[in-house]
């Protein structure tokens, strides 16, 4: 309860930007948002409600991934599974995350923002892994006030054990993103070092993370084969990487994708 209190005082902090009125949450949204959400590996999805302080609704992959039942995993149950060594970090990226929503950015552009970080959560089997926290707002006000956000949690710990301790702020539909955010004087005088691959290269780094064959990824972006060959070539170039996966470790270990 002690640390369910300390996220809740976050968001007293933001109550000037976060509706204390239920909202309806849009299906078509959230299918829209799901095709943003990268998922790398055994993940589950939830949204969350700020008035009620519960989650609305809780993919029934939470049993696969963490041993949880859908139907009764509670806020508390969330935050009692995260490393006490991580518990800062965590109500620390909630906090930047809520000075670059709330007082960086203009209000309507909240919705666009996909909030993304990592910390260790315990497994299925109890054991502590990387988890990659993936949140974006699902439905707001009409004085853009959120109501409830939509979080995709996928266990990364196959791809890095190692946690950036950063928080990365990525515009879904291609406006300027932050990435590697340590505090809200890095927002402030943000300066993108991030090596200069494209978002279809992300995009393509993604899917392939994902599992997707080159065919597959040529059928769901509707490009051809060769040109994937040309993008993945072209990634190895730019990143000076000597494989994909060496790329793909290299931008989820940074919070890039």
């Amino acid at each position: 309860m002690k640390k369910t209190r300390k996220l809740f005082k976050l968001f007293d902090k933001a109550s000037h930007s976060i509706s204390k009125k239920g909202g309806k949450v849009d299906t078509t949204r959230i299918n829209q948002l799901l095709s943003s959400l990268y998922s790398p590996g055994p993940s589950f999805q939830y949204i969350f409600d700020f008035s009620s302080r519960e989650f609305m609704y809780i993919s029934p992959d939470v049993k696969q991934v963490i041993g949880e039942d859908h139907d009764s995993f509670t806020a508390e149950d969330f935050m009692e599974r995260i490393h006490p060594d991580d518990l800062l970090h965590f109500l620390h990226c909630q906090e930047v995350g809520s000075h670059f929503l709330f007082t960086h950015i203009d209000k309507e552009e909240i919705p666009h923002y996909k909030i993304s970080y990592q910390y260790r959560f315990k497994n299925h089997k109890g054991h502590y892994e990387l988890f990659l926290h993936q949140a974006i707002a699902s439905s707001w006000d009409d004085e853009f006030k959120m109501t409830s956000s939509l979080a995709n949690h996928s266990n990364i710990n196959h791809i890095t054990s190692v946690n950036n301790k950063k928080v990365s702020f990525i515009h879904i539909l291609g406006g300027k993103s932050y990435y590697g955010i340590s505090t809200v004087l890095d927002i402030e005088n943000y300066t993108n070092t991030v090596k200069q691959v494209t978002p279809r290269e992300l995009e393509i780094l993604r899917l392939i993370s994902e599992g997707f064959k080159t065919t597959e990824v040529a059928e769901y972006l509707n490009i051809s084969k060769e040109t994937v060959a040309t993008h993945r070539r072209n990634i190895l170039k730019k990143t000076d990487f000597t494989t994909i996966p060496q790329a793909i470790t290299h931008f989820v270990k940074e919070g890039l994708i």
